[in-house]
């Protein structure tokens, strides 16, 4: 059972769920009052309307929902939500208790690359040999280069500020490398990819030369729009999964703030993205099992449901084995009266008693309740056969 869970049987939740408001109730559990509502649903288990408490203030006993299908009182486990608010295990995310170094000292980005990280000097090699694209931008087209996607004036200002931040995140028993077409940073002994691009502008021009003999195009739509690099950089975080809860992944140029006094509070974010990470694969992981073991119950239900299906067939077929067999006694006696009494004369190859011998012998074979003859020990059809 996970950290925190809860037990209860279905009957026990639909006492409370009417007895305690959603929200407060949720509370309790860890959870939002939509979680504990998905919960309610999953079980049929029926919830307060709108205004019901309102009205439970005035009429003192308003009208209550049934439970349907008493008789199946399950017990419910309940899971809290380590990302709610309500659950203690969120103050959990501070970042000292995690063992991470220096994480308060200020990275200062150099005004040049003198002793550039191997991995800078590598990336700034490659990405002076591309021509930008029709954006203006720069980008490796190759593997082995750091994820840096800038125009070609803000490329030093781009190799400066990644350059401090592999070597600050390094200082910090982190490591960076390189995977693909990626940039990868073990942290926490978990994987993130960051990013350093450059944002664009949109921007309306008007054809140089007109078209006259093409089309008549409105005022609106004679424009063409063209992206261009507006010199403000911005560092992403690539977490790879679904995050459960709002975390800040990217920190950019603004107003009044630069990239490079940003760098502290990126390395912070990793930290705490990686950490809600681990969360979210240790429930994925949780959820997976839960999905397994219910895989499972189904399976073993269906199986047990084939079983009886086949035992019943089984018993429909025996039954009509045995009504066929009465039959065919019935018929037997009815053709060895006859036939003592001389009233009829049966044509039977060789003869009423041997013809008698070969029924009997049918009707017990296919009558289900009749012992089945064994063999002989000395058998010689089947030695091997068991006695």
């Amino acid at each position: 059972m996970a950290e925190g869970s809860a037990e209860i049987r279905r009957s026990e939740l639909y006492e409370r769920v009417w007895a305690i408001p959603m929200r407060k109730l949720a509370q309790q559990y860890g959870l939002s009052d939509v979680g504990l509502a998905k919960i309610c649903k999953k079980h049929q288990i029926p919830r307060p309307s709108r205004g019901y408490w309102a009205k439970r203030e005035v009429l003192r006993r308003p009208m209550q929902t049934p439970l349907p299908h008493k008789n199946t009182d399950d017990i419910i486990r309940i899971n809290p939500n380590p990302f709610h608010e309500s659950n203690p295990r969120k103050k959990e995310m501070a970042l000292e208790e995690f063992g991470l170094k220096n994480l308060e000292e200020p990275i200062f980005v150099a005004e040049d690359l003198r002793k550039p990280h191997p991995l800078v000097k590598l990336s700034s090699e490659m990405l002076k040999t591309f021509q930008p694209d029709t954006r203006g931008i720069i980008f490796s087209k190759q593997e082995n280069c750091l994820d840096i996607q800038v125009s070609k004036k803000s490329l030093r200002r781009a190799l400066l500020i990644m350059d401090a931040l592999i070597k600050a995140l390094e200082e910090r028993d982190c490591k960076v490398l390189l995977s693909g077409k990626s940039t990868d940073v073990r942290i926490l002994d978990t994987v993130l990819g960051i990013s350093l691009s450059e944002q664009l502008v949109r921007e309306k021009k008007e054809p140089e030369d007109p078209d006259f003999d093409g089309h008549y195009r409105f005022s609106h739509s004679r424009f063409e729009e063209r992206s261009s690099p507006s010199g403000n950089l911005c560092l992403a975080i690539k977490s790879g999964i679904y995050l459960r809860r709002p975390l800040q992944q990217s920190w950019r140029d603004g107003k009044t703030q630069r990239l490079e006094t940003c760098l502290n509070a990126f390395v912070k974010g990793l930290a705490r993205i990686a950490i809600h990470k681990k969360e979210c694969l240790k429930i994925r992981e949780q959820e997976e099992q839960e999905r397994l073991e219910r895989e499972r119950k189904w399976a073993e239900e269906r199986r047990k449901a084939e079983e009886e299906k086949q035992k019943f067939e089984a018993l429909v077929r025996n039954v009509e084995s045995w009504q066929k067999s009465r039959r065919i006694r019935e018929y037997i006696a009815v053709v060895e009266e006859m036939a003592s009494t001389g009233k009829y004369t049966f044509n039977f190859e060789g003869g009423v008693e041997s013809w008698l011998k070969w029924a009997k012998a049918k009707a017990d074979r296919l009558d289900p309740l009749f012992p089945a003859p064994r063999p002989p020990k000395d058998s010689k059809e089947n030695p091997n056969s068991e006695t």
